[in-house]
């Protein structure tokens, strides 16, 4: 079984992706096509999340690129387990933090044809740009040590203040020796 995809972006509306890939591959396997479609020379960190959805985009399987106790992993699950119809519809989630996403449907089911290896068949405009962890700028750092030290001057002001408003007892000070205690 030959399926084929069409990727678009609802951020760069111009960006049309067409893909082919067998369905005996899995779903880790649809997610390095896309990226190499994609991002050719990116070295994406962020883990991916495949939505498998109904007709009103709605999510019915979610496939993590990395599996959890309650997911089996992209590796795990072959494109044929799921996909069976032209037109069912996926969402790409490739920034989940951002919640930035492309949506994806099976555009063409083609029985009785394989290829040994996934393949862009058609790629228009330009995707939508990857945005990774940024280091911390030298302001964002002074920034960080500045407000770490008020948070650090206004706990020893309240510590202050709650001695201030204490009746003067104080544990050190106290002599056990002259109170007993009997059990009757």
């Amino acid at each position: 079984m030959l399926l084929s995809f069409t990727v678009a972006s609802k951020e760069i509306e111009d960006f049309v992706l067409k893909l082919q890939i067998d369905g005996d591959d899995t779903f880790a396997d649809l997610n390095r096509l896309i990226r190499k479609s994609c991002w050719p020379d990116a070295e994406i960190t962020r883990p991916a999340i495949i939505y498998v959805c109904d007709s009103h985009w709605h999510p019915e399987h979610i496939i993590p690129e990395e599996g959890d106790y309650e997911h089996d992993s992209m590796a795990d699950i072959c494109l044929s387990d799921l996909l069976e119809d032209e037109g069912q519809r996926l969402i790409y989630d490739f920034d989940h933090e951002a919640n930035r996403h492309m949506i994806m449907e099976v555009s063409k089911i083609l029985y009785g044809q394989n290829v040994s290896e996934g393949r862009c068949l058609q790629r228009i405009g330009e995707p939508p740009a990857l945005v990774e962890d940024e280091e911390p700028s030298a302001l964002d750092s002074l920034l960080s040590q500045l407000n770490a030290s008020a948070l650090g001057a206004l706990n020893e002001e309240e510590d202050d203040e709650r001695e201030e408003e204490s009746d003067g007892f104080n544990d050190d000070e106290l002599d056990l020796e002259g109170f007993e205690i009997s059990e009757e």
